[in-house]
């Protein structure tokens, strides 16, 4: 007797990429978990960490527990700006074993992203039932759903995707700088749109849409990026005419960055500048000024920071 192949259920695309989504962050935990046992065995090398938060430069075996604690804040604190990412500039003195967990952990940190980033703009079904006992059903973003189920709805993402970064060769300077940036884009209003939709659907979030709804489709619109204040390195190395990539003479500084050390002969960290207390805002105040002298000041859409170009450059 012949037996007949019996159909099996196939996955689901979600299913897949949740399994995945799990996977990734599990890979993540367990190698900031091994990177932070060897950076704290490094306890006799040098470190030194800035706390924004107080404002204040922290050495030795203290920034090296201030500095785990950075490292792996992967979800928000309360009351944390859902904007704001808690940032940690510094160097920290490594062993030949710490810097070889630092890949592994950015490879998984690599691998994270892609998955959310192919959930990105995808939507998946879920049961809403009323107080009456009545089934609906509604679409609600597969990547804040899938986060949801994994008990991760705290989660950072950005906290969670950024690289560590590490040098194979010691530079012979660091020298760490306050940096000011502002993003003034060009939008449609169909993005717009999709920026106040993604805000929910709240009273708010309505009267706005109307507001955009009484402009020509056609019509651009400019979009301010908040300033953004971060921690800049600027790096001197043995041979200044080396222009490879991995010497880089200027790197963004969120988080410490990994140098190689050694105890015998003991190594010092390399010579440089450490950071300032934070500049005041009236430089930021002064670049918004001359943002663009095309865009109507007051904001058009204030939640989004969305602004109109003057009548005669619409």
């Amino acid at each position: 007797m012949e037996i007949e192949d019996i159909e099996k259920p196939q996955t689901s695309f979600d299913e897949i990429l949740r399994v995945e989504l799990a996977q990734s962050l599990s890979k993540i935990e367990i190698a900031v978990q091994d990177l932070i046992e060897s950076i704290k065995s490094d306890c006799e090398l040098p470190c030194w960490v800035y706390d924004s938060k107080l404002s204040t430069s922290i050495s030795g075996r203290h920034a090296r527990d201030v500095a785990c604690d950075i490292i792996s804040a992967f979800d928000y604190e309360d009351n944390q700006d859902p904007h704001e990412s808690i940032t940690l500039p510094g160097v920290i003195g490594s062993s030949d074993n710490t810097l070889s967990l630092l890949d592994p952990l950015n490879a998984a940190k690599i691998q994270f992203k892609d998955i959310m980033l192919k959930m990105k703009g995808q939507t998946t079904i879920v049961d809403i039932f009323s107080a009456a006992g009545e089934r609906k059903q509604k679409r609600v973003p597969m990547a804040k759903y899938s986060l949801d189920l994994l008990g991760r709805s705290r989660l950072h993402r950005y906290q969670t995707y950024r690289l560590l970064k590490a040098f194979n060769e010691r530079p012979e300077r660091i020298g760490f700088t306050w940096a000011r940036t502002s993003k003034v884009e060009k939008i449609s209003k169909t993005r717009a749109i999709r920026m106040l939709q993604a805000l929910g659907d709240d009273e708010k979030v309505y009267y706005a849409l109307k507001n955009l709804d009484n402009i020509p489709d056609s019509e651009p619109l400019v979009y301010v990026r908040p300033p953004h204040l971060h921690a800049r390195a600027n790096l001197v190395w043995p041979d200044q005419n080396d222009d490879r990539t991995e010497y880089p003479k200027q790197v963004n500084c969120s988080l410490p960055l990994f140098i190689p050390c050694r105890l015998s002969p003991r190594q010092t960290l390399p010579r440089g500048n450490q950071l300032k207390p934070i500049p005041s805002d009236s430089e930021s105040k002064q670049r918004r000024k001359r943002i663009n002298t095309k865009v109507d000041k007051k904001p058009f859409l204030p939640m989004i920071n969305v602004f109109r170009y003057l009548p005669e450059y619409r």
